[in-house]
């Protein structure tokens, strides 16, 4: 899958993703690298949440890694309610799309990972390490040889 394809879903699913208000959608994706993949993980992590990356703790012990059938229910999980309110944001049958798509711009080698259970909505107690300075984060992080990409949400409340 192209990553046009991922930017032409966000758009029509999310029309003001770009914009800072909250939630905030950070998406990003990049070609392959030499590096380990965890360091092109923690690489992009960090240029895409800019200022407010500050894992805690380390983003080694922050991230899970989960397959891709979770990482597709984890994506689609945030954007269809905030994470503060729990208000509705990005309607079904969209927010799965996107999900989709981001996860099928990975081969079936791809390692995924999420940074705890904030996407859960049918628990009461949802315990998460933030990797970023907002009141609540997550999102889903991506690598195989060929990419590395990241869609992370931050909210306020």
């Amino acid at each position: 899958m192209s990553d046009s394809a991922l930017w032409s879903a966000l758009d029509a699913a999310v029309p003001r993703w770009r914009d800072p208000d909250f939630p905030s959608l950070s998406v990003a994706l990049e070609g392959g690298g030499t590096a380990p993949r965890r360091e092109r993980v923690e690489g992009l992590a960090a240029s895409a949440l800019g200022n407010a990356f500050a894992p805690q703790p380390s983003l080694d012990d922050a991230l899970e890694q989960i397959d891709a059938a979770t990482a597709r229910a984890v994506i689609a999980s945030i954007l269809v309610k905030t994470l503060a309110y729990d208000s509705d944001w990005v309607e079904r049958a969209d927010a799965e799309h996107v999900a989709s798509i981001f996860v099928a711009c990975f081969s079936d080698d791809a390692d995924f990972w999420t940074n705890g259970e904030l996407s859960r909505r049918d628990r009461s107690a949802r315990s998460w390490s933030p990797l970023t300075s907002a009141t609540f984060d997550t999102g889903v992080l991506a690598v195989d040889d060929e990419a590395v990409g990241i869609l992370w949400v931050t909210d306020e409340d």
